[in-house]
């Protein structure tokens, strides 16, 4: 009966945080912070339209500017805005976003960001209640305090409510991070591994800051648990395989589709060197570059006189612009010469992924708090590791997802780029860690359980 009744109120409170969760999200998406735009978001509405009338990923310029002069993401009919032919094949970023712009419209008949920006916050509200009903399996306390964390969590909360493709990275960890916890801990059928495979393939065609961390949480973590949890090869390798087909085709998938329509396989975006010296430009250096894409852009002109013929969104459209290949020699150019600067800039972003208090452009903490705060950030750090810690003595199943996700992060941004949007996707984990150093030392100091959940 104690059992039965446990799973009753944990479906409860499951439920309970996916109805606050949701109503948080739609009551300030009806607000002025339901009406922010990346950059993309315009062309990703011209593209949608392309989508929606003619089944092409197209889009036109005029049509980016009907789109930009309408004040808000809810009012409004951009179908009028649609001219057809003359239009330029979509390549600046992947697809996905405007995709599923063009498919919804075709099912709800409100012909704006809207319904976008509705799926993004239904879908934000479900994970947060799939993080509790996962976590609270090995935390109980610890998971509905993240939980209402992230159900509160404004940096995040404004991800969700921008048009753009920022908020399917956080889709993409928080997915990856609980389906591995899930299947791991249940040992789930193949059908539940190709599921899962499914939808992290599909993130691939919205962003790809998460695209190689699958295959690294593979490798590392989950073919490893499985050879343990079950001693038997055969089964694990089957598991593994039912997981990453479906996340490896995705993948091939998208390399094709750049092909198509760039002439590059690279599943990325066209502005890998640019951000690399976006990132150089964080921290003090020789060139003088700023992390603003003006400077980066007047660094390669000083570096190209050439490229002073062109104007940096034509390169933004070319995966193997004549900016890029000069970036990318100046970049190993950088390496080479400046190792300790290289190493010291890596240090830097490491830390700032480990307490993103002591990050300071504003997009995480409001710019008046940022330089109050870093006192705050460098505790933070001996916290988190005293959170790894505790999970690794206690939930090393927790420990070992999250200390590969970490890796991940830190491998491939500690030595590039390190911004909101980098650190924002795995936020959630960072909480779940502090928590855990907190109880930890709480443990310590007062004799107290850290959980009901061992």
């Amino acid at each position: 009966m104690r059992l039965l009744e446990d799973i009753r109120i944990e479906r409860m409170l499951t439920l309970a945080l996916f109805g606050v969760a949701l109503a948080v999200r739609l009551a300030l998406f009806a607000t002025e912070m339901g009406d922010q735009r990346h950059g993309s978001a315009e062309i990703y509405g011209s593209t949608a339209l392309g989508f929606y009338n003619d089944g092409e990923l197209t889009f036109r310029e005029d049509e980016i500017l009907h789109i930009r002069e309408v004040p808000d993401n809810r009012s409004g009919d951009y179908r009028k805005f649609f001219v057809a032919g003359d239009r330029t094949i979509f390549t600046e970023f992947l697809p996905g976003p405007a995709v599923v712009l063009g498919i919804l419209w075709k099912i709800v008949p409100w012909y704006t960001f809207a319904p976008y920006l509705i799926l993004q916050i239904v879908l934000e509200a479900a994970l947060i209640a799939w993080f509790y009903w996962v976590v609270s399996r090995y935390q109980r306390l610890l998971a509905l305090l993240t939980a209402l964390v992230m159900v509160v969590n404004i940096a995040t909360i404004k991800r969700t409510l921008m048009m753009g493709y920022d908020f399917w990275p956080q889709f993409s960890v928080l997915v990856i991070f609980l389906g591995s916890l899930q299947l791991l801990r249940e040992g789930r059928g193949a059908g539940r591994h190709v599921v899962l495979g499914v939808i992290i393939g599909l993130t691939f065609w919205f962003r790809n800051i998460t695209t190689l961390l699958p295959f690294f949480l593979c490798g590392v973590v989950i073919l490893t648990l499985k050879l343990r949890r079950y001693h038997r090869q055969r089964y694990a390798l089957m598991r593994a395989a039912a997981l990453m087909v479906p996340i490896a085709l995705s993948l091939v998938l998208v390399s094709v589709y750049r092909h198509e329509v760039t002439g590059s396989y690279r599943p990325t975006r066209s502005t890998f060197w640019h951000t690399f010296f976006a990132g150089v430009g964080q921290f003090s250096n020789p060139y003088g570059v700023e992390n603003r894409d003006a400077s980066v852009w007047e660094l390669g002109k000083r570096l190209n006189p050439g490229l002073a013929q062109y104007e940096l969104g034509q390169m933004y459209r070319m995966p193997d612009s004549p900016y890029e290949q000069t970036l990318a020699q100046e970049a190993r150019n950088f390496i080479r010469e400046q190792p300790g600067l290289f190493l010291r800039n890596t240090i830097y972003r490491v830390g700032i992924m480990i307490s993103p208090l002591l990050y300071q452009s504003g997009d995480l903490v409001p710019a008046r708090l940022a330089g109050m705060l870093v006192p705050l950030g460098y505790l933070m750090v001996p916290l988190w590791l005293l959170g790894m810690f505790a999970l690794y003595k206690e939930q090393k199943l927790i420990f070992l997802v999250a200390a590969t996700i970490y890796g991940y992060f830190f491998l491939t941004f500690g030595w590039f780029y390190v911004v909101g949007r980098v650190i924002l996707p795995f936020l959630f984990i960072s909480v779940l860690v502090y928590l855990n150093g907190v109880a930890w030392i709480w443990h310590r100091i007062a004799g107290a359980e850290v959980d009901d959940r061992s």
